[in-house]
């Protein structure tokens, strides 16, 4: 079920085939639902994309083109760094004040 439903009851003769839901009309919770649907499946798979890159690059012979792919790659890890470390803050920032005074941040932090 996705982030941004609720599942509802129904009375035995209100079943049917189709599932029911209330839609989510908070723009928090949409809106954080988005970013973790979006963000962390790819951030997840970038480290793994990312070393299997640097294994390549140190197969590269030529020493000029092994030293600029390796440029990039630290540029790509040290992105990959900061949106990590921005992607909670953001999320928290959605959360209100009240996450803020919280001594752990919410489990469903990344």
């Amino acid at each position: 079920m996705p982030a941004s439903a609720q599942s509802v009851t129904l009375e035995p003769w209100e079943i049917s085939i189709i599932d029911h839901y209330v839609p989510e009309l908070s723009m928090e919770r949409l809106v954080r639902g988005f970013l973790k649907d979006q963000f962390t499946p790819h951030l997840e798979s970038s480290q793994q994309r990312l070393a299997s890159i640097g294994q390549e690059i140190d197969d590269i012979e030529n020493h000029a083109q092994r030293t600029h792919a390796a440029t990039r790659l630290n540029t790509l890890n040290a992105w990959q760094t900061r949106v990590r470390k921005l992607l909670p803050v953001v999320l928290t920032v959605l959360s209100g004040v009240q996450a803020l005074s919280k001594e752990e941040p919410p489990a469903d932090i990344i």
